[in-house]
């Protein structure tokens, strides 16, 4: 998209990103790495004065995404629902396809725009083959992606969701240790949709 702000000064205008999408492996994921802790560090600065970075200062905080049973539901569906791979947000909402359908190069507000109304499109169909409009139900947040990919790749999302050890692959093959997580239980429900 077009660059704006402070990215729109033509002596600015000549950097790239290049590095981070090349084809280097190993820098996305130092930069996510990187990136994520700067992000963790400064919201746990937020929240205590003078934090301590132990391993058991570290125990001590609540994780700030959870997937725990509460009052007989689970309560960390929409978190999931931010980390499910949606290849069909992928794909309605990839920029430099945007770019490509609108010709010129959008700014990064017209971008988001047409990506939203992509995704509200295709989800304007899933809408109307569902039954008769009932009580709003909050699962729509987290399942939306879900139905998305089932409607634009069936095979794909039955292919993902139905695989056998689900919850340790989407962790990235590690076990989930957090006392009292119900990620099985979470990753279980969103499977139940296909």
């Amino acid at each position: 998209y077009e660059p704006a702000g402070p990215y729109a000064d033509p002596v600015l205008r000549g950097l790239t990103k290049r590095l981070v999408f090349g084809s280097w492996v190993v820098v996305p994921k130092m930069l996510t790495c990187l990136l994520s802790y700067e992000a963790e560090r400064q919201m746990i600065r937020m929240q205590e004065a003078s934090p301590v970075n132990t391993p058991d200062a570290r125990r001590a905080r609540r994780p700030l995404l959870t997937f725990t049973y509460s009052q007989g539901r689970l309560t960390g569906m929409p978190v999931l629902g931010m980390l499910y791979p949606s290849l069909a947000l992928a794909r309605l909402a990839d920029p430099r396809e945007i770019g490509r359908r609108g010709g010129a190069r959008a700014s990064q507000e017209e971008t988001v725009t047409r990506a939203a109304a992509a995704i509200a499109t295709e989800l304007g169909q899933i809408l109307a083959a569902a039954p008769a409009a009932g009580p709003e139900d909050e699962a729509w947040y987290w399942a939306a992606p879900i139905l998305l990919d089932l409607s634009m790749d069936r095979a794909s999302a039955q292919q993902w969701l139905g695989h056998q050890s689900l919850p340790t692959v989407w962790a990235g093959g590690e076990q989930d240790e957090e006392e009292g997580s119900r990620w099985a239980d979470h990753v279980a429900e969103a499977q139940k949709l296909v």
